[in-house]
């Protein structure tokens, strides 16, 4: 890919680390990690370079209700679910929701963005529900 190609070293090891993350990083997130794991950026080059990595397609983004920016490794289309407690997301794939939809209100539904409030089993847990 060309794109791959033209990125540079800083850029190609952000995406990993995203790719490598398991959950939706937002960019103070992201630049705490990147720290941790001896990648020499500063925070304002980490708000640049995931929106880059953004724009140019390698990685998705959503705000959550907190109207902070995540970013997440998951181009296909998905909903996320977010815990009521500690706010972890999680990724929610719905194979040929746009489809079920389309049919149901009878129109070309051609994107969707779905987010499920829930209590994690970690939180769960905790209060002994």
């Amino acid at each position: 890919d060309k794109k791959v190609l033209k990125m540079t070293d800083l850029n190609r090891q952000i995406l990993d680390m995203i790719q490598n993350s398991d959950g939706h990083l937002s960019a103070s997130e992201a630049f705490d990690l990147a720290r941790s794991q001896g990648i020499d950026v500063s925070l304002s080059s980490m708000y640049r370079i995931l929106n880059s990595l953004y724009e140019k397609g390698y990685i998705s983004k959503f705000i959550t209700e907190n109207k902070i920016e995540v970013y997440d490794k998951t181009l296909s289309e998905h909903g996320h679910m977010i815990c009521e407690k500690c706010g972890k997301t999680a990724d929610i794939n719905l194979n040929n929701f746009k489809k079920v939809l389309s049919k149901e209100l009878k129109c070309d539904v051609t994107a969707y963005k779905l987010t499920i409030s829930y209590i994690c089993p970690s939180c769960k847990e905790k209060v002994g529900i």
